[in-house]
């Protein structure tokens, strides 16, 4: 990750633990069209939807965008474990 990537990171992070989950979310979120999105930020925003909101419907949807990307593999296990529930 690059620099603002790893700090928008860091923010989304300050913010799950501070339960602001829609700060969170704006960290993490869709990025613009123009910037490919990148495993990493997907795989929390997933885990966020998840876990944090209970919003599967978009967990689902955002974690199984994680196969069309080339996923590290910690983010292709998050997605396999999302189905185990």
């Amino acid at each position: 990750m690059n620099a603002g990537s790893q700090k928008a990171m860091t923010e989304a992070f300050r913010a799950e633990l501070a339960a602001d989950y829609p700060k969170a979310r704006r960290f993490t979120g869709p990025p613009l069209p123009s910037i490919r999105p990148t495993p990493v930020p997907t795989r929390f925003l997933g885990e966020l939807y998840r876990h944090q909101t209970g919003e599967w419907t978009l967990a689902t949807a955002t974690l199984q965008s994680l196969l069309e990307m080339q996923p590290d593999p910690l983010s292709r296990a998050v997605r396999f474990m999302a189905w185990e529930r």
